[in-house]
Order: structure tokens, then sequence, then C-alpha cells
């Protein structure tokens, strides 16, 4: 197998775009098929025979950018489910949102012939949070979680498998301590730091996965279509951070307008109600005499 390096003048995409993420594992060439494997089998410490994608998205050159995530659920080992997706827009909701996906992923599988609830396949949530800490308790930057007695910790069924990888608690410069799967975290994380380079190089050569997801990710930097559909992506997302920044500034606006009327009725009112000519409280206020008029039913 050819070593892959990263070469920093190289145009490569940012494998935590999840665009360019899902380009990466699911593409039609070896490297990603075999980046694919890797990654679950590294974030779960299962052995993986095989693994397909499951097509329950559109491809990413096709879809309408505004209002699509994308995530990659594949089946490996002939029936067990995983959902791998990148994710750099994680708010307080994101365990929440994790944790329903989840349970949509394990009602999905394919139970034919299956009688016995403990032989339903296996579901694993893999994801992994770019922008933000989304458990500040614990301290490690990949972290596993099941359906458990809060008492004895043991699972009650282990069936279900959410696994979260925080780039932000990324501490360790140590490779040779690092698991694999914090390794993937040291990836995504150093990609895309031009001083971090030669460190990102050790660090793929250290685990095949890596380059595999490399060379996959040099397939998908060179395919225009896909390089287009980051482009109109990050359009429709400043386009629409841009709408809400308007409304919310027009928002406020209106909501000083009405305030600031307000305040003048409560002005015209108690002028109102001691005796003040109406064309007084009008030079006043700058209301109307037809405003003064009509509030004079509420005293």
């Amino acid at each position: 197998m050819t070593k892959e390096f990263v070469n920093p003048s190289e145009d490569l995409l940012d494998p935590k775009n999840d665009i360019a993420f899902k380009a990466m594992l699911t593409s039609n060439n070896e490297a990603s098929q075999k980046a694919l494997r890797h990654i679950i089998s590294d974030f779960t410490g299962l052995k993986i025979e095989e693994v397909r994608v499951a097509e329950n998205e559109p491809q990413c050159g096709s879809i309408d950018e505004k209002h699509v995530r994308l995530d990659v659920s594949c089946i490996f080992n002939g029936k067990e489910i995983a959902e791998v997706e990148m994710t750099m827009d994680a708010n307080e909701d994101e365990f929440a949102r994790i944790e329903y996906y989840l349970a949509k992923l394990y009602s999905s599988a394919k139970t034919t012939g299956i009688k016995k609830y403990r032989d339903h396949p296996e579901a694993y949530q893999i994801s992994i949070v770019g922008n933000r800490i989304i458990n500040k308790e614990n301290q490690d930057p990949v972290s596993f979680y099941e359906i458990c007695d809060l008492k004895t910790h043991k699972p009650i069924n282990g069936k279900m498998h959410i696994i979260v990888a925080e780039l932000k608690k990324l501490k360790a410069e140590n490779i040779e301590q690092m698991t694999t799967a914090e390794k993937w975290a040291a990836f995504f994380k150093w990609f895309t730091d031009k001083n971090k380079t030669e460190k990102l190089n050790k660090l793929i050569e250290t685990e095949e996965g890596l380059q595999m997801a490399t060379s996959a990710l040099r397939y998908a930097s060179r395919d225009e279509i896909t390089r287009r559909t980051i482009i109109k992506r990050d359009m429709a997302r400043r386009d629409l951070n841009n709408m809400i920044a308007v409304a919310k500034e027009e928002g406020e606006a209106r909501g000083e307008a009405r305030g600031v009327v307000r305040e003048k009725g409560e002005i015209a009112l108690k002028s109102l109600s001691e005796g003040l000519e109406p064309s007084l409280i009008s030079k006043l206020t700058n209301l109307s005499i037809e405003e003064i008029e009509a509030l004079k039913s509420q005293i």
C-alpha cells in the first residue's frame, strides 16, 4: 500500500465539512470503502467483515443543500446498522437529537426472520462534534453511552450505542498515547491546521484507516461536483444566517417602536385623567388628536 501524506500546498477539502465528510466515506472507490470500514471498526471496537452504505439520502451532488443534513448510514457484518455524522453546528440539544435519531435508526433495522427481541440488530450512532463541547462532565474526547441501570451501570440490553467524539476536548499531543478513535478525532481537528501538518502526517502513518481516509479525501477534492455542492451549501448557510440576522434586527426595531408607542400612550392616558387638553397632550407626545380621543374610552 502506498503511504499517504498531506502536502501543505495541496488544495484538499476540509473533512469537517459534512459534504466532504460524506464524499470521503461513500464515494465509489476502494479507499473510500476501506475508510468507512475502518472508521466504524475503530470507533466501535468491532471487527468489520464488510460494510455497505444504505442509500437513504440523495448523493451529495444532487441535493437541495439548504435543508438536508448529511449523515452516512450503513449496514455492516450483514445486519448491524450504524450512522456516522460530522456535526459543526451542534447546540445545547445535541444529545436529545442524537438520542432521537438513534431510536429511529434502531427501529429501522430489518428484522425479517427475527423472532426474539434479544436478537434484534445492534445500532450505533457515531457523532463527531467539532464546534462545541456537549458533555462538560466527561473530559474524554471520545465518550460511549448505552441505556443502563443507573446504580450498577450495567446495560439493560446493550443493543443501542452512542459514540461521541468531541474535537474541542482533544488536548493530547502524544500520538503514541492516543486510542485509535482519538487518532480519528485528531485527524479531523488537525487536518486544516498548517502548523500541524508534520504531526498530522506522523499520525496518518500510524493507521491504515487514516491513510485510506486521506486517499479518499484526495479523490473527493478533485471532484468538481463535490466542490460546487460545498460552495452552494456555504452560500445557502450564509443566506440563511443573513435572513435570521436581518429578521432579528427588524424585530428588535419593531419592538423598540412598539415600546415608544406604548410609552406615549401611557403618558397620554395619564394626562387625560389629569384633565389636560388633547391639543396639549398631542404636542407633548406627537400623537394625533384622533389617537388621543380614542384613548378616552380607557379612562
